[in-house]
């Protein structure tokens, strides 16, 4: 039997945020490693990262690592952990996130139940202590979408999440460019979409799987990225035959929910994801002017002060039952 699974790290000068992403998965692996191919990838790192990396290998991790002679860019750095990875399915993880205590063993069962294109691990965000800030969890098993619209629906704007999607690569080798979205921020969605649409069937995770780094990005335009960029990438899909209307789904949640809850947290604490300046509305009107939710929620967090912009969001989720 080959490689069910690799987990794939790009990583970058965060060898504290490396070491606890390795701890977790060196916990968790036990006699799995036949079905497990682990790749780190360090982009030239000037750091501790390789002092990290060989801690774990002289315990007994089995890893597979590659260190680059110069930083050839994040988008390249991901993209070579998508070449590098031999496993039938692929989790690219980011070097500051956590897989949680029995997510490996939650993940093999269901890669071993079944075919499917995108297996969505459900995530929470942390800022310091991963174990004190993990919310109560109500829901565990899995949910099995043969729907597109449906598992979109669910899933929605967290495909961006790097960490959360695990891709069936088998179903998309060969038929795709890795590189293709380079320079978007989220050149993932094209083997994440790409597995998604090609499969019968895509599964949602109900149980708390991972543990993501919040506040931990930033240095790029908000709206240019999940505006944008996000739908020149849907443009790209609905040129190879995909219908509109999925990725409709979409938009209609980042006017609703993403972008208004990112523009509270810059008015209270600009610094919190350090994202570059940007005029919201200019950017977003000729993306969005057509959809109501654009007007009712986006337009609004930006005018209001966040206490009001909070009270008319959640009068909003409770007019429409689309915030939750």
């Amino acid at each position: 039997m080959g490689i069910l699974l690799t987990i794939a790290i790009p990583t970058y000068n965060r060898a504290k945020c490396l070491d606890l992403c390795l701890n977790q998965i060196f916990m968790q692996i036990g006699n799995n490693n036949a079905e497990i191919e682990l790749i780190v990838s360090n982009n030239n790192s000037s750091d501790g990262t390789k002092v990290i990396v060989d801690k774990y290998t002289i315990m007994g991790m089995k890893l597979n690592y590659t260190e680059n002679e110069s930083n050839i860019g994040a988008d390249k750095n991901i993209v070579q952990c998508y070449n590098l990875a031999t496993g039938k399915y692929l989790l690219v993880l980011g070097d500051d996130d956590v897989l949680l205590e029995g997510s490996i063993d939650k993940i093999l069962n269901i890669l071993k139940g079944g075919e499917y294109g995108v297996v969505y691990l459900n995530v929470y965000g942390f800022k310091t202590d991963y174990i004190l800030e993990r919310p109560p969890s109500k829901n565990s098993g899995v949910t099995v979408y043969c729907e597109i619209d449906e598992f979109i629906n669910r899933v929605n704007y967290m495909f961006t999440l790097l960490s959360a999607n695990i891709v069936n690569k088998s179903l998309i080798v060969g038929h795709i460019d890795p590189m293709e979205f380079s320079g978007t921020s989220l050149l993932q969605l094209n083997w994440v979409f790409s597995a998604m649409f090609k499969a019968t069937k895509n599964i949602y995770v109900e149980d708390l799987m991972v543990a993501s780094k919040s506040e931990n990005s930033g240095g790029y335009h908000l709206c240019q990225v999940f505006g944008v960029n996000i739908n020149k990438i849907f443009d790209v899909f609905v040129k190879k035959g995909i219908n509109r209307k999925y990725f409709k789904i979409i938009n209609r949640k980042l006017v609703f929910a993403f972008f208004p809850h990112f523009f509270r947290i810059n008015k209270k604490d600009p610094m919190a994801y350090s994202f570059e300046q940007e005029k919201y509305f200019k950017v977003l009107f000729p993306l969005f002017k057509g959809y109501a939710f654009f007007w009712l929620a986006t337009v609004p967090s930006i005018l209001l002060p966040p206490k009001l912009s909070v009270t008319w969001q959640k009068a909003l989720n409770r007019a429409f039952s689309y915030g939750k």
